[in-house]
């Protein structure tokens, strides 16, 4: 069992913020049943469409999408590759293809986004606001979709108590003017392209950002 931190961060300027502890499991799968055709689907991520509706983006890669009544399509995805690490923001999917952020219409037209450093490997990908947040083993990268900005975060400053212990990024947000992660040993916020451990945090695991 794994203590998930919900935080409502108050004030980041000066790092004030309180939080609420809840007992629970991680939950990895959304199963969707769709009676009337007969099948059920494991999605691993669901997406609010802009015009309504649901993306799903399900554990082998596809994505469907659910009107509230039928899941299309019923074989295959819409888009013709499958992506194990997708988000969606603004009508389109993004996601890391060959060290690039590229942007996927719903109509499966792709454009490449930026570029990313040579040899990046991307091990986690997110959304907060209109940026797109990228985690590689040393790094954090934030692509603003509007000013089309990317900026990069050294994570070589995520230690605390166990120097030993791989701190793992489990989700991120933008709040005011820094970035929050979320991580398997507290929270963290930005600080002149770093990232400083909030000492409030403790060492508990925190799994997602509110």
């Amino acid at each position: 069992m794994y203590r998930i931190l919900c935080f409502v961060f108050a004030v980041f300027y000066f790092g004030v913020f309180s939080a609420n502890a809840i007992e629970k499991s991680p939950s990895v799968f959304y199963p969707l049943p769709t009676q009337t055709q007969g099948k059920v689907y494991a999605a691993k991520s669901l997406f609010v469409g802009d015009a309504g509706g649901i993306w799903l983006h399900d554990v082998h890669g596809k994505i469907r999408f659910f009107d509230g009544q039928t899941i299309l399509p019923r074989q295959g995805s819409i888009l013709s590759d499958d992506y194990q690490q997708l988000v969606y923001l603004t009508n389109a999917f993004w996601t890391v293809i060959d060290g690039s952020l590229n942007k996927i219409s719903t109509n499966d037209v792709r454009t490449r986004a930026v570029d990313l450093p040579v040899g990046t490997v991307i091990d986690k990908i997110g959304v907060s606001g209109k940026s797109i947040w990228m985690v590689s083993k040393d790094y954090f990268y934030t692509y603003n979709t509007q000013s089309l900005l990317l900026e990069s975060y050294t994570l070589k400053t995520l230690t605390h108590f166990d120097k030993s212990k791989r701190v793992v990024v489990n989700d991120a947000t933008f709040g005011i003017s820094k970035w929050v992660l979320a991580t398997n040993s507290g929270v963290f916020l930005s600080e002149n392209h770093s990232f400083v451990h909030v000492p409030r945090s403790g060492d508990d695991y925190v799994e997602t950002l509110f």
